[in-house]
Order: structure tokens, then sequence, then C-alpha cells
């Protein structure tokens, strides 16, 4: 499945265990808005995506 993270800030240490367990499994994309400023990637991941989880 695929899963994409879109972070608005910095991911706790909960979140970051998460993430690395569900990787094991999926194909997990992490986009961090406060890095990353190409929102027509993100669009284009977020119509590709599975499921889309904003953090």
């Amino acid at each position: 499945m695929k899963i994409l993270y879109i972070l608005r800030s910095e991911p706790d240490d909960t979140l970051k265990i998460f993430i690395e367990e569900q990787k094991r499994e999926n194909d997990v994309t992490v986009f961090d808005l406060r890095t990353d400023k190409d929102y027509a990637g993100l669009l284009d991941l977020m119509e590709k995506g599975g499921k889309v989880i904003p953090w």
C-alpha cells in the first residue's frame, strides 16, 4: 500500500517509530512542508497515493 505523510512540524519520536514500522511493509513517502515547497509535486504524490496522512 502507498502511504503519504505530510509533515507540518518536527515529528516526535513516536511518529518516527511508526513511520519506520510502516516502511517495512508499505511504500511510504514523507513530504515535509517546512523544507519542501514543491506543491505541484505534492499534488502528484497525493493523486498517486493510497493513504494521505497529514501530521
